[in-house]
């Protein structure tokens, strides 16, 4: 099968298109965008992870916190998120079950650091695994694309869908007047 040369102009147009659309894409993503403080931003979640360098002593625990918190925003933010998270904990263990404060830095999706509680953990004091629910605050900042940046999304996505239309009849129209 030969390519006739109306197809070749359309594939490399398309891909012209295609690719210039990516690339504006990408600029406007980091054109409009604004770096937004957050401010006692409550969050809650599920902790799942491990207690490193743990010490329990009388019923309390303390150490390191690694592992992953899965939750949402509570306030002005409305995200889910799922992070690695590192941060000093301490509280009680009885049973199996524990209860405490965590504090530490996040990196995702705001920079910053969090604190909170942590209830209803259940901590394996042999192993250090513990799971349990997370609820506190995050303060620091994040990007958040500006107002201009959603119109210019919209504005490129419409030249986007007027443009190819366009494309296609230049070459046609061009195709077909070498042919005559």
């Amino acid at each position: 099968m030969d390519l006739d040369r109306e197809t070749v102009w359309q594939i490399g147009a398309t891909v012209a298109a295609v690719v210039l659309f990516v690339v504006a894409l990408a600029v406007l993503s980091q054109v409009f965008v604004n770096d937004v403080a957050v401010e006692n931003e409550p969050v809650s979640g599920e902790l799942d992870g491990d207690i490193q360098d743990m010490t329990v002593q009388d019923g309390s625990v303390t150490g390191t916190f690694d592992g992953e918190l899965e939750g949402d925003f509570q306030g002005n933010l409305s995200k889910d998120f799922d992070v690695e998270l590192t941060a000093n904990v301490e509280g009680t263990v009885g049973d199996g079950t524990m209860t405490g404060t965590l504090e530490g830095n996040v990196d995702q999706p705001v920079e910053g650091t969090i604190s909170g509680d942590v209830e209803n953990g259940t901590l394996d004091t042999e192993t250090g695994e513990l799971t349990g629910e997370f609820s506190g605050t995050v303060n620091g900042t994040t990007e958040q694309v500006s107002p201009d940046g959603g119109i210019a999304l919209v504005a490129l996505i419409g030249a986007f869908i007027v443009a190819m239309p366009l494309i296609g009849y230049v070459i046609r129209r061009a195709t077909h007047e070498d042919e005559e």
